[in-house]
């Protein structure tokens, strides 16, 4: 029997590197399961976590969930020891007082899979999972940082899922013509080009994402997509949704520039067509120009949140050799009116 069950998990071990060499993965761990954006929680009494993971994404046109979460009837202790451990995302409350003196987390990445983000939250008490004394730091207080965290860990496992599957061709069309660097989808085929413009689009029928890049002088944008991306006659043109869109400026460490990020929603002036964008406009690609790398998607009848959230991996994996550090942005207007 135990020749059969190493024989068994040895052949199951052999599969797994096999599928994951067939789709470019060089880890020996194997695919992690669950959908993007789904979370298994395990631990959380009071559904703390549950409540604040499920709040609505901003800039979709329908409320969705920022993240989908599961709560399995399992035991924390229990968690790490069956197929669980293979769950793309997995965030485990242990409320044990003989093992720890405070609230902590402790992270795991690809520990038993790939792509895969473990979060271990210590607890010595249940109480202290709720205490909002100045001594204690609730759960509730680290609920954005875990949201932040399980975001940027799906944006990073979609980012080296396009370098592993991506359109060379039209990556080298975006450098010939801006000078950066972007992961472009292998089903990105379509492209329309401009002055100093590309619309890249996977141009489905039913779930149509879009790679927008251009260059401009600050707030320009409807300008530049009523030139661009037109409707069936020319009195109809992309535009935005200007009082629901929201705009952050902050600043890049990892390139040392500024930059200027907004999501919302776009219509198409005269026509009943719309959907989410999401957009980054940088300071410093150029000497005195703008340039932005925008997504939208136009999917009708159909879920929004993961298709903006692909997009929004690959307008956040521009890279520039050599950009011009600490250019700052316009900042005197306010957020609605940074586009014309």
């Amino acid at each position: 029997m135990y020749r059969y069950r190493s024989l068994h998990f040895a052949l199951l071990a052999f599969l797994s590197f096999v599928l994951a060499a067939c789709n470019g993965r060089k880890s020996m761990l194997p695919a992690s399961g669950g959908r993007p954006f789904e979370v298994t929680v395990v631990g959380d009494a009071d559904s703390i976590l549950y409540k604040a993971l499920s709040v609505e994404i901003d800039g979709l046109p329908q409320p969705e969930p920022m993240f989908d979460v599961s709560e399995p009837n399992i035991k924390p202790s229990e968690a790490l020891k069956g197929v669980l451990r293979y769950a793309r995302s997995l965030i485990i409350v242990d409320v044990n007082p003989k093992k720890y003196d405070k609230l902590r987390i402790k992270w795991y990445n690809n520990r038993y899979a790939e792509p895969q983000l473990i979060a271990l939250i210590c607890a010595p008490s249940a109480q202290c999972l709720c205490d909002t004394t100045t001594e204690g730091i609730a759960l509730q207080g680290y609920a954005k940082q875990l949201a932040a965290r399980l975001k940027e860990h799906e944006l990073k496992a979609y980012t080296q899922m396009i370098r592993r599957k991506h359109n060379p061709n039209m990556e080298a069309e975006v450098k010939r013509m801006f000078g950066f660097d972007i992961p472009i989808p292998a089903d990105m085929t379509s492209c329309k080009r401009g002055k100093d413009f590309i619309w890249i689009s996977n141009d489905s029928p039913t779930a149509m994402q879009n790679i927008c890049i251009y260059k401009h002088t600050f707030g320009k944008r409807d300008s530049v997509m009523q030139v661009n991306i037109k409707g069936e006659t020319d009195s109809m043109y992309m535009s935005t949704v200007h009082n629901a869109c929201s705009v952050t400026y902050k600043y890049d460490e990892r390139e040392d520039i500024y930059t200027h990020e907004w999501r919302g929603l776009w219509q198409m002036h005269g026509d009943a067509m719309g959907g989410p964008l999401v957009a980054r406009s940088i300071w410093g690609y150029y000497p005195r120009d703008v340039v932005t790398v925008e997504g939208f998607v136009y999917a009708p009848g159909k879920q929004k949140r993961n298709l903006v959230m692909q997009l929004e991996a690959i307008v956040y994996a521009t890279h520039k050799q050599q950009a011009n550090k600490r250019l700052e942005p316009i900042r005197h207007l306010p957020g609605k009116k940074h586009i014309d």
